[in-house]
């Protein structure tokens, strides 16, 4: 099931809200697309899976909170759909390159990428 808020009607620049210690919550979630009908959908779809928590932020702040956001929750193989998520508008508009690799950009990770991930391509995420 696909559960979507159409983002249209959003400004172009969401604000430089930052979290600090606590996250703020959004004042009013309709204005970003966020009905009672769809906070419903979303929790039927994230109750029938073995989800401890999740959380959507807008501009910095709270939107939709589920479960216990302050627990840790162990995530893994998750690189390539945040990504997706992260770079999607960027690479339609053309502004993100896919032919540089990990080391053109400077991105590595804590405890280092492999030499042959630093010469990946973006494309070949």
């Amino acid at each position: 099931m696909s559960v979507s808020a159409p983002l249209e009607h959003l400004s172009a620049d969401p604000g430089q809200e930052f979290p600090a210690q606590e996250w703020k919550q959004v004042d009013n979630p309709k204005e970003h697309g966020l009905s009672a009908d769809i906070v419903a959908k979303v929790d039927a779809a994230l109750d029938a899976l073995p989800t401890t928590s999740f959380m959507a932020v807008a501009g910095g702040e709270i939107l939709y909170s589920y479960g216990d956001i302050a627990e840790v929750s162990y995530l893994a193989s998750t690189r390539k759909s945040i990504l997706s998520m992260l770079m999607g508008q960027a690479v339609a508009e053309g502004k993100i390159d896919l032919d540089l690799t990990m080391a053109d950009l400077g991105i590595d990770e804590d405890h280092g990428l492999l030499p042959i991930e630093k010469r990946r391509r973006c494309a070949t995420f």
